[in-house]
Protein backbone atom coordinates (compact mmCIF):
# COMPACT_ATOMS: atom_id res chain seq x y z
CA UNK A 1 0.00 0.00 0.00
CA UNK A 2 1.41 3.37 -0.88
CA UNK A 3 1.17 6.38 1.34
CA UNK A 4 2.15 9.90 0.45
CA UNK A 5 5.02 11.36 2.41
CA UNK A 6 3.75 13.77 5.07
CA UNK A 7 4.09 17.35 3.93
CA UNK A 8 3.50 16.53 0.26
CA UNK A 9 6.79 18.03 -0.89
CA UNK A 10 9.13 16.64 -3.54
CA UNK A 11 9.39 12.88 -3.47
CA UNK A 12 6.01 12.48 -1.80
CA UNK A 13 4.42 10.53 -4.62
CA UNK A 14 5.31 6.94 -3.62
CA UNK A 15 7.85 6.57 -0.86
CA UNK A 16 6.74 3.06 0.20
CA UNK A 17 6.98 1.38 -3.19
CA UNK A 18 9.99 -0.59 -4.37
CA UNK A 19 11.68 1.31 -7.15
CA UNK A 20 10.82 4.63 -5.53
CA UNK A 21 13.49 6.99 -4.27
CA UNK A 22 15.06 5.59 -1.10
CA UNK A 23 14.73 1.96 -2.23
CA UNK A 24 17.25 -0.36 -3.77
CA UNK A 25 16.44 -3.90 -4.90
CA UNK A 26 12.98 -3.74 -3.36
CA UNK A 27 14.33 -2.99 0.15
CA UNK A 28 14.52 0.34 1.92
CA UNK A 29 17.92 1.95 1.95
CA UNK A 30 19.66 2.76 5.17
CA UNK A 31 19.39 -0.43 7.23
CA UNK A 32 16.64 -2.55 8.70
CA UNK A 33 13.14 -1.16 8.55
CA UNK A 34 14.18 1.76 6.38
CA UNK A 35 15.75 3.52 9.37
CA UNK A 36 18.82 5.47 8.54
CA UNK A 37 20.72 6.72 11.57
CA UNK A 38 23.16 9.49 11.07
CA UNK A 39 26.72 8.34 11.22
CA UNK A 40 28.77 8.78 14.35
CA UNK A 41 31.16 11.14 12.59
CA UNK A 42 28.27 13.50 11.82
CA UNK A 43 26.93 13.40 15.39
CA UNK A 44 30.21 13.60 17.25
CA UNK A 45 32.18 15.92 15.02
CA UNK A 46 34.34 13.32 13.28
CA UNK A 47 34.83 10.78 16.11
CA UNK A 48 34.49 7.43 14.31
CA UNK A 49 34.48 5.35 17.53
CA UNK A 50 31.50 7.12 19.09
CA UNK A 51 28.25 5.11 19.24
CA UNK A 52 25.35 5.99 16.98
CA UNK A 53 22.29 7.33 18.75
CA UNK A 54 18.70 7.24 17.53
CA UNK A 55 15.90 9.10 19.26
CA UNK A 56 12.48 7.60 18.52
CA UNK A 57 8.94 8.17 19.79
CA UNK A 58 6.42 5.40 20.40
CA UNK A 59 3.36 7.24 19.17
CA UNK A 60 0.87 4.34 19.19
CA UNK A 61 0.64 0.59 19.67
CA UNK A 62 -1.45 -1.62 17.39
CA UNK A 63 -4.34 -2.90 19.51
CA UNK A 64 -4.74 -6.19 17.63
CA UNK A 65 -1.04 -7.03 18.00
CA UNK A 66 -1.11 -6.16 21.68
CA UNK A 67 -4.21 -8.34 22.14
CA UNK A 68 -2.54 -11.32 20.47
CA UNK A 69 0.70 -10.97 22.41
CA UNK A 70 -1.03 -10.47 25.74
CA UNK A 71 -3.28 -13.47 25.10
CA UNK A 72 -0.31 -15.70 24.30
CA UNK A 73 1.60 -14.52 27.37
CA UNK A 74 -1.41 -14.94 29.65
CA UNK A 75 -2.05 -18.48 28.32
CA UNK A 76 1.60 -19.27 28.95
CA UNK A 77 1.27 -17.99 32.52
CA UNK A 78 -1.88 -20.10 32.99
CA UNK A 79 0.00 -23.20 31.82
CA UNK A 80 2.86 -22.33 34.18
CA UNK A 81 0.35 -21.96 37.04
CA UNK A 82 -1.18 -25.39 36.40
CA UNK A 83 2.26 -27.04 36.20
CA UNK A 84 3.40 -25.30 39.39
CA UNK A 85 0.28 -26.40 41.27
CA UNK A 86 0.74 -29.99 40.07
CA UNK A 87 4.39 -30.06 41.12
CA UNK A 88 3.61 -28.48 44.49
CA UNK A 89 0.82 -30.97 45.18
CA UNK A 90 3.05 -33.92 44.23
CA UNK A 91 5.89 -32.68 46.45
CA UNK A 92 3.56 -32.14 49.41
CA UNK A 93 2.00 -35.56 48.87
CA UNK A 94 5.39 -37.27 48.59
CA UNK A 95 6.53 -35.57 51.80
CA UNK A 96 3.48 -36.95 53.59
CA UNK A 97 2.00 -33.58 54.49
CA UNK A 98 -1.56 -34.60 53.67
CA UNK A 99 -1.27 -37.86 55.64
CA UNK A 100 0.13 -35.96 58.63
CA UNK A 101 -2.77 -33.49 58.42
CA UNK A 102 -5.20 -36.42 58.25
CA UNK A 103 -3.68 -38.00 61.37
CA UNK A 104 -3.62 -34.69 63.26
CA UNK A 105 -7.24 -33.84 62.39
CA UNK A 106 -8.40 -37.34 63.32
CA UNK A 107 -6.68 -37.08 66.73
CA UNK A 108 -8.51 -33.80 67.34
CA UNK A 109 -11.80 -35.69 67.32
CA UNK A 110 -12.97 -35.50 63.73
CA UNK A 111 -13.03 -39.32 63.47
CA UNK A 112 -15.87 -39.71 66.01
CA UNK A 113 -18.49 -39.24 63.34
CA UNK A 114 -19.88 -42.12 61.30
CA UNK A 115 -17.12 -41.84 58.74
CA UNK A 116 -13.55 -40.85 59.39
CA UNK A 117 -12.24 -37.56 58.10
CA UNK A 118 -10.16 -37.74 54.92
CA UNK A 119 -8.40 -34.59 53.73
CA UNK A 120 -8.09 -36.01 50.23
CA UNK A 121 -11.84 -35.43 49.83
CA UNK A 122 -11.07 -31.70 49.96
CA UNK A 123 -7.57 -31.39 48.49
CA UNK A 124 -7.41 -34.34 46.13
CA UNK A 125 -5.25 -34.06 43.04
CA UNK A 126 -8.24 -33.92 40.66
CA UNK A 127 -9.96 -31.13 42.57
CA UNK A 128 -6.82 -29.05 42.93
CA UNK A 129 -5.97 -29.50 39.25
CA UNK A 130 -9.51 -28.54 38.18
CA UNK A 131 -9.48 -25.42 40.34
CA UNK A 132 -6.07 -24.35 39.03
CA UNK A 133 -7.19 -24.81 35.40
CA UNK A 134 -10.31 -22.70 35.97
CA UNK A 135 -8.35 -20.00 37.79
CA UNK A 136 -5.71 -20.00 35.05
CA UNK A 137 -8.34 -19.58 32.34
CA UNK A 138 -10.08 -16.74 34.20
CA UNK A 139 -6.70 -15.12 34.87
CA UNK A 140 -5.80 -15.37 31.17
CA UNK A 141 -9.03 -13.65 30.13
CA UNK A 142 -8.64 -10.89 32.71
CA UNK A 143 -4.98 -10.26 31.84
CA UNK A 144 -5.80 -10.12 28.12
CA UNK A 145 -8.66 -7.69 28.67
CA UNK A 146 -6.67 -5.44 31.01
CA UNK A 147 -3.66 -5.25 28.74
CA UNK A 148 -5.86 -4.43 25.75
CA UNK A 149 -7.59 -1.68 27.71
CA UNK A 150 -4.15 -0.44 28.76
CA UNK A 151 -3.05 -0.22 25.12
CA UNK A 152 -6.22 1.68 24.22
CA UNK A 153 -5.61 4.12 27.07
CA UNK A 154 -1.98 4.53 26.00
CA UNK A 155 -3.03 5.30 22.42
CA UNK A 156 -5.50 7.90 23.66
CA UNK A 157 -3.01 9.55 26.00
CA UNK A 158 -0.15 9.46 23.48
CA UNK A 159 -2.34 11.43 21.10
CA UNK A 160 -2.48 14.17 23.73
CA UNK A 161 1.10 14.17 25.02
CA UNK A 162 3.00 12.76 22.06
CA UNK A 163 3.99 9.30 23.27
CA UNK A 164 7.09 7.91 24.92
CA UNK A 165 10.50 9.00 23.69
CA UNK A 166 13.13 6.27 23.49
CA UNK A 167 16.82 6.74 22.86
CA UNK A 168 18.59 3.80 21.22
CA UNK A 169 22.34 3.46 21.10
CA UNK A 170 24.75 0.88 19.68
CA UNK A 171 27.20 0.94 22.59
Amino acid sequence: MTQPRPGGGPGSESWNEPGAPGYSNGRPEGGPGGFQASSASEDRGGDADAPRVARLTVASIDVWSALKVSFLLSVASAIALVIAVCVLWMVLSAMGVFDSLNDMLNTLGLDQSETSFDIYDYVGFGKILSISIVLGAVNALIMTALSTVGVLLYNLSSGLVGGIRVTLSDD
